[in-house]
């Protein structure tokens, strides 16, 4: 695959280089960044080698997902019928949720309207049109997810809302995204834990901010599961609630910690979530 960085980029666009610019719609898609391991014989710290790889890893990251997004904006702007073709498969297919959502909104310059495709379903999340997402029903759920979990922070309780109202498979949807969320959590806890990470330095400052940004998403996520008035959401509320007490039954005594995984405040909202969920379906 060829190269391209941010300067070529903005050549392609001045001179209009279509073929070129479709080419760079997939550029290093499907890439992640993981954290560095230190170099070779270099005794291992955890408050700067893995900060200091994941930053670097996560520039490169942000500058190779804005190769895609320029090149979306772009074909758009241009508007070469040709693109049309390459853009759907952008909108459907990429991994993440802002390149989809400008292939969509380049879509709609090259006057492709938006149907019940997950195409379709992609324009309508990044318009905030929850209606026109429960119109699509199934079609909708992984994009919705998708922004429930990765988008602004904001829209979440709306989207969890909209799958609610789905049901069925988006239902599905939230009980696996419970269950990833709590186990990357308890996972990142129990690293913490076993490393001595200080929440003050390095690593414990990135880890501070990950902990509650995934704390905000289980949260949002039993609310969700409690407005779905559906059996499955209690079975995974109650194993939920289960796995994260078992997993704090020997931390409870250090304060710090547990302020440190935003614990305290999580426990209440998921045993919250459940009676919600009970009483909604006892009344129904």
């Amino acid at each position: 695959m060829a190269q391209y960085t941010r300067e070529k980029m903005k050549k392609l666009i001045k001179k209009r280089k279509v073929k070129s610019l479709i080419k760079a719609l997939t550029y290093m898609r499907g890439e992640t960044f993981a954290w560095d391991k230190p170099p070779s014989g270099d005794k291992f710290n955890p408050n700067y080698h893995i900060v200091m790889g994941s930053l670097k890893g996560h520039k490169e990251y942000v500058e190779h997902y804005g190769i895609r997004m320029d090149a979306a904006k772009a074909l758009g702007e241009i508007g070469d019928k040709q693109a049309v073709e390459p853009l759907l498969e952008v909108a459907e297919n990429d991994n993440l949720f802002s390149v989809r959502a400008t292939a969509a909104e380049a879509l709609e310059k090259l006057d492709w309207q938006p149907d019940n495709s997950v195409a379709g379903a992609v324009y309508w999340v990044n318009k905030c049109n929850w209606d026109k997402c429960i119109e699509l029903g199934d079609v909708a759920v992984e994009p919705l997810i998708h922004d429930f979990v990765w988008g602004v922070q904001s829209n979440r309780v709306y989207i969890g809302k909209t799958l609610a109202k789905i049901g069925g498979s988006a239902v599905e949807a939230l009980i696996e995204t419970l269950n990833k969320w709590l186990h990357e959590y308890l996972g990142m806890i129990g690293l913490a834990s076993m490393k001595g990470i200080d929440p003050t330095k390095g690593l414990g400052v990135l880890m501070l901010e990950s902990f509650s940004g995934m704390s905000d998403v289980l949260k949002i996520t039993a609310w969700a599961l409690s407005w779905t008035g559906d059996e499955r959401a209690v079975e995974a509320l109650n194993k939920a609630i289960s796995t994260f007490k078992g997993a704090f039954l020997n931390l409870r005594s250090n304060a710090l910690f547990m302020g440190y995984t935003h614990a305290e405040f999580l426990e209440p909202e998921l045993d919250e979530s459940l009676e919600k969920l009970k009483k909604s379906m006892a009344s129904t």
